[in-house]
């Protein structure tokens, strides 16, 4: 049944009883009016008088003329979702352009088919995934033409196109990117392209790939077939780091660090080389230049001035002063630019944290159902957090630091044994060799660095066992709180569900593991503690001995006129 309104929107009864049973109630109020009308339905409710004229002729409506209706509905109450649709702004543009589909998918026939070959002449890839080993050093890609192609005695080429794909396999660096013309003679059936891809030796990698693509028919009547595009996945079977010997894997201090720097220097390249040469040339200006600065100006310049009294030598030394305040500020320039460029070069972050992180992250997305079982998820967590932050600041960069600790301690010994002698022409017309003060003392300090630096060495290596063992245990129980912690705090939006009692048992979970590591955490860190201060003790030890022979050796000046007080 349809009815049809003042506007000619026609409407099914359907519609109409759902308008009937939705309308509000209205409040009726007595009137004579007879300009004020209300329409009655059959469930016995009042409708307003605005309604259509085409629902006034259903049955089971009424016309009331002695009654007012003051309605509280809306204006435009009773419009559809079409009219409302249709005079909004977007309305007429919509229904245009549906007007346009239609009369498109109406007109649309089904396109010929495309004509193949006379012969099936079909080229393709043979696998969708090709998987090698990256010390195979090569990697074959077999492609394959149907059987009919092949015996129709002509000649196909196409042409293939090797090329990154997003899987961390870089151009250049892993393999070789190039476009290939593969030939198929008459009568055969496969061919096989040999991408080559590079080995790195001693480096260990994420398993990665790129794709390799076949990307047109050169020439000949044969067209391509899927598969047109496969994966060539790289594994690598070397282990981190740089590939280090099954034997060594369970070692501890340098015998596992040194395998560490390895593979960190050979991926930084030419950073790392930098940041070498720089570090190493700090010392120069704190250690060498400017003691030697402070030795010339004040016992050669100044003493110099004080003795002579020609004027010529007095401008001459003179001016050597302003030369050697001119070295030590062109020193201070050469000290600022190598500390911009270990600065910008060592990458502790972005080149060593950061890479460490992406490589566990990776290697953890790729692992196999059964290596998930190999370690817990805490472990991957901590180490990824924790173990990335600490190999960068505590092994990474401490070689630098330790390379120019060397070049300090070998700089200050050149430096006194070159003043020593000096000091030895200076007096060599009043004491020998063997006799001078000067030599005597250049010779102990020599021997004292020589004795001092073994025994700090065998005193931690002495020790290393016990730090491996308190620092490995302190780790293991911060792994259960770190992994406790962290799941709280990711999930806690659940917790909402949870008792009381349900929550207080958790925190109690996390206090026992946090009442475990923390002790564990007081082994450690006393045990470190007390290993630096090996070095610390046999330091203070030298320090003291140095005091009482320097004592001893000034009174001597002083009261006898031995020896020399210089700077």
């Amino acid at each position: 049944i349809m009815a049809r309104n003042s506007t000619g929107v026609c409407r099914t009864s359907l519609e109409l009883q759902l308008r009937d049973s939705c309308a509000p109630i209205v409040t009726q109020f007595g009137s004579t009016s007879p300009s004020k009308t209300s329409v009655r339905t059959s469930s016995g409710r009042l409708l307003p008088s605005t309604l259509p004229e085409g629902l006034c002729s259903l049955p089971g409506v009424a016309v009331r003329d002695s009654l007012q209706i003051e309605s509280a509905l809306p204006e435009g109450f009773w419009k559809g979702l079409w009219e409302r649709a249709y005079e909004s702004e977007q309305g007429p543009d919509f229904w245009a352009r549906v007007e346009e589909w239609a009369l498109a998918a109406r007109t649309w026939t089904e396109p010929p088919p495309s004509q193949p070959p006379p012969v099936e002449d079909y080229v393709y890839l043979a696998h969708h995934t090709l998987p090698c080993f990256q010390n195979s050093e090569r990697v074959p890609i077999p492609i394959c033409r149907s059987t009919a192609g092949a015996e129709s005695g002509t000649e196909v080429e196409v042409e293939l196109v090797v090329e990154e794909c997003g899987g961390g396999a870089k151009a250049g660096k892993d393999f070789e990117a190039k476009t290939h013309k593969v030939r198929f003679p008459a009568y055969k059936d496969a061919a096989v392209v040999y991408v080559p891809i590079m080995h790195h030796e001693d480096l260990w990698q994420n398993s990665y790939w790129f794709q390799v693509r076949l990307a047109g028919v050169v020439s000949g009547s044969g067209i391509l077939a899927s598969p047109t595009q496969a994966t060539v996945l790289v594994l690598d079977d070397d282990r981190w780091p740089a590939n280090i010997p099954e034997s060594k894997r369970g070692g501890r201090g340098i015998s596992l660090m040194r395998y560490f720097v390895h593979a960190d220097s050979v991926r930084r390249g030419e950073k790392w080389k930098k940041t070498m040469i720089a570090m190493c040339w700090l010392p120069v200006h704190s250690v060498f230049v400017s003691t030697l600065v402070q030795k010339i100006l004040v016992d050669h310049v100044a003493a110099s001035i004080l003795s002579t009294s020609e004027q010529k030598e007095v401008v001459w030394l003179y001016g050597e002063a302003l030369v050697l305040v001119l070295i030590q500020l062109l020193s201070l320039g050469l000290n600022r630019w190598a500390d911009v460029v270990q600065t910008r070069n060592r990458g502790r972050t972005g080149g060593i944290r950061q890479v460490h992180r992406s490589d566990l992250l990776r290697k953890f997305m790729h692992l196999e159902h059964s290596e998930h079982w190999l370690a817990t998820d805490a472990s991957w967590l901590y180490s990824a957090i924790y173990d990335a932050d600490v190999i960068t600041g505590k092994a990474y960069f401490q070689v630098f630091v330790l390379a120019q600790s060397v070049v300090a301690l070998s700089l200050s010994i050149v430096l006194v044994v070159a003043l020593s002698f000096w000091g030895y022409l200076k007096q060599r017309s009043t004491a020998s060799f063997a006799e001078s003060p000067g030599t005597l003392q250049s010779i102990w300090y020599i021997a004292g660095v020589f004795i001092i630096i073994p025994l700090g060495m065998l005193g931690v290596w002495l020790r290393s066992k016990l730090t491996w063992v308190a620092v490995i245990a302190r780790k293991e129980l911060e792994c259960a709180w770190f992994k406790s912690c962290t799941w709280i705090i990711t999930n806690w939006r659940h917790f909402f569900g949870l008792s009381s009692a349900e929550r207080v048992a958790l925190e109690k979970r996390v206090l026992k593991q946090n009442g475990e590591f923390v002790p564990a955490h007081w082994d450690a860190r006393d045990t470190m503690n007390d290993t630096s201060w090996i070095t610390i003790w046999i330091q203070g030890v030298s320090y003291c001995a140095m005091l009482i022979f320097g004592l001893f050796a000034l009174c001597e000046y002083n009261r006898y006129g031995i020896g020399a007080m210089e700077v």
